[in-house]
């Protein structure tokens, strides 16, 4: 979106397992990137805006004015979607103009990657233009590397499940224009419940197909399904390459077959 204009999750119409946050705090910028607006005035006036696959956060109403090493406080609050959603958060910081945003210009920006880092923590990242960006975080929700017990699951766990015993993608673009590939992966999500599955990722395959038995919660809204182009070592953040919504019927029991 344009950097006046910023999504929730719930505009953005996804499903409802936003479970898993970031909360971002005492961020600290440098950059030796000049103001390119008319008046040529050489200092910026930067504000910073974070974007996860789910929501964003930051804005213009937070811009400093004329200076080169700007310090935001926070706390930023940024949901990261459900728990086997990507943890990746795009930091962009932009040079404010006079009006409605339009005349902005992006100064700097990089994907930060959470999944190899530790739940909390401060660590400093290059900028694309020779900048760095230091911050404190916080993660929640992510999921738990133990097997749940009976005792620890959610109600909604109670209820009836759905088999998946086979899952498939055709015709995928091969979004990484350097190297005409396609690594793809998929999210599913239930649109009333608290449920998601992910299948991983198959290196350079247009065609893929995951052949792995699953059993989620049956949500009688049906489920969210998107194909994410998986950003194998690019630095660049994950693509996402479709997605759709399929409903079952709660016949309890049965094969089916979707497309």
């Amino acid at each position: 979106p344009p950097p006046h204009t910023l999504e929730s999750a719930t505009q953005r119409g996804h499903p409802v397992a936003m479970s898993k946050l970031v909360r971002i705090s005492d961020v600290a910028v440098r950059s030796g990137v000049d103001d390119d607006q008319a008046r040529r005035r050489g200092t910026p006036d930067p504000y910073l805006i974070f974007t996860s696959h789910r929501a964003s956060v930051g804005g213009r109403s937070e811009a400093q004015f004329n200076v080169r090493e700007p310090e935001f406080a926070g706390p930023y609050r940024l949901s990261l979607g459900g728990p086997q959603d990507a943890e990746q958060v795009r930091v962009q910081l932009w040079d404010y103009d006079r009006g409605d945003g339009s005349g902005d210009d992006l100064m700097e920006e990089a994907v930060i990657e959470f999944r190899s880092e530790v739940e909390a923590g401060t660590k400093t990242w290059q900028l694309s233009q020779g900048g760095s960006i230091t911050f404190s975080w916080q993660l929640s929700g992510r999921p738990s590397s133990e097997p749940q017990q009976p005792s620890q699951l959610a109600p909604a766990a109670q209820e009836g499940t759905v088999r998946i015993t086979s899952i498939s993608a055709s015709q995928l673009p091969l979004s990484d224009g350097r190297t005409g590939t396609v690594d793809p992966y998929i999210l599913m999500t239930g649109l009333s419940r608290q449920v998601q599955e992910r299948w991983e990722f198959i290196q350079n395959n247009a065609t893929p197909q995951w052949s792995e038995l699953r059993e989620p919660v049956y949500d009688p809204e049906g489920y969210r399904i998107e194909v994410w182009d998986y950003d194998f070592n690019r630095g660049d953040g994950d693509d996402l390459l479709g997605r759709g919504t399929i409903q079952l019927e709660g016949s309890g029991g049965g094969d089916a077959t979707r497309t």
